[in-house]
């Protein structure tokens, strides 16, 4: 019982994905406007846990954003993040060397969150291990193939609603390969109901399979999974409707403006290949040349549903590669077990597709230099406090920030207050 209690123990590949998910945190600590939302509910809500700031005076009130979002994620966020909030910058004093407090606040809740989706993730391997069908090996393997890529471990500290929901499809699918299936279609229905409506492009060819498959009674499954969405929509709506001062489902706003309403074509179109042909091998880098070799009888189930709902999302206009990152775990199980057929059928493929994984090693870096220029916003507003000193302010000084520096780095976390003034934003 003790054994199925504490079922996670942390293993090199969690700590290697701990350390380079800080590693590209410390050095993209800022975050774009589409993060916006929950980072500025994260601060009002670790702010208004020390009285600070009032609920008339969190950002969403002056900023609403086209659609409302949903609190849950800030709010369990912020109170996993307050112990070290609390602890971390006292230790460290004015700030840690490059980073002022403020900033360190900020990589603290993003490293937090990061650390949240890597449980998630460790869940998914570890079921992986536990299956006969793929064992430890291969386990290890898909281990690896995230680690040389860039994009998955890069988003799973940003504070995007798919990231939440990422978090919680990661426990779906590790359900899903330990045969619970039940389990697995409540968490995507809450998934669906309280962070991405859009999962329910992923319930939809899971759902099929699994039918077919003789995995799930059809009806038990819809059952459970409508259970899950309607105690999200019944947990959302009472949560939400405090914070948003009215009576409000956030999630069922923003399926009516993106399905319904299709207003999302407004943010830009790509063409429909786009996913398959640009964001998936970008995503996968060289697990995209291994999948063929993994097809079988058991991944062949997993691929199509991963194939089936990209597919499905090409149909929407407006694309995103962070929309079909949940599809990335499964395309690198169905990698992993590629390269570990071809160890035992052809030793030549085996290396070669050794030195090519070792070789996208090379490729992250490239990213993340590359993703460092992303936040002028930010870095002006950086310089702006280096060149104020405490001796020069005498009254407050205000600054205007237009829309395309608060879409390029700017958020709560950077505002500095300094004793003898204020720099207000």
């Amino acid at each position: 019982m003790v054994r199925k209690f504490f079922w996670f123990t942390p293993d090199i590949f969690d700590l290697i994905s701990l350390l380079q998910l800080a590693i590209y945190t410390i050095l993209c600590p800022y975050t774009k406007v589409e993060e916006s939302f929950n980072l500025q509910a994260t601060f009002d809500l670790l702010s208004s846990s020390k009285n600070q700031v009032a609920l008339e005076q969190f950002d969403h009130n002056d900023f609403s954003g086209v659609v409302p979002r949903t609190f849950i994620g800030p709010s369990v966020l912020a109170t996993a993040s307050t112990p070290l909030i609390q602890f971390v910058p006292r230790l460290f004093g004015n700030g840690l060397y490059i980073f002022s407090q403020e900033e360190l606040c900020l990589i603290i809740v993003r490293i937090v969150l990061g650390a949240i989706t890597l449980f998630a993730l460790s869940f998914f391997r570890k079921a992986i291990k536990e299956n006969m069908d793929y064992g430890e090996q291969i386990s290890k393997m898909v281990s690896a193939l995230t680690i040389c890529q860039f994009h998955f471990l890069f988003y799973l500290s940003r504070t995007l609603p798919n990231t939440f929901a990422i978090a919680l499809v990661l426990f779906a699918l590790g359900y899903w390969i330990r045969n619970q299936t039940l389990h697995m279609f409540a968490i995507l229905g809450f998934t669906a109901a309280v962070f991405r409506s859009d999962t329910l492009v992923l319930i939809a060819p899971i759902a099929l399979l699994s039918v077919a498959t003789r995995q799930t009674n059809l009806f038990k499954g819809a059952f459970v999974g409508l259970f899950g969405m309607i105690f999200g929509i019944v947990l959302s709506s009472i949560v939400d409707s405090y914070f948003w001062g009215r009576i409000v489902w956030p999630e069922g706003e923003v399926f009516y403006y993106n399905t319904v309403e299709n207003k999302s074509h407004e943010w830009g179109t790509l063409p429909f290949h786009w996913y398959f042909t640009t964001a998936l091998p970008k995503a996968l880098l060289a697990s995209t040349m291994l999948i063929p070799f993994g097809i079988g009888r058991k991944t062949g189930t997993l691929l199509a549903s991963a194939l089936l709902f990209v597919f499905l999302y090409s149909f929407l206009p407006h694309k995103e590669l962070r929309f079909i990152l949940p599809s990335v775990p499964i395309f690198n199980l169905v990698a992993a077990t590629g390269i570990n057929r071809l160890k035992r059928i052809n030793k030549f493929l085996y290396m070669v597709s050794a030195v090519m994984l070792m070789g996208s090693i090379v490729v992250p870096l490239v990213m993340l230099l590359a993703s460092r220029e992303n936040y002028p916003g930010a870095i002006a507003l950086k310089h702006l406090h280096n060149s104020v000193s405490q001796d020069q302010i005498n009254t407050p000084i205000h600054v205007h920030m237009d829309p395309e520096t608060c879409m390029s780095g700017v958020s709560k976390f950077l505002q500095k207050i300094i004793q003898s003034g204020s720099i207000q934003k």
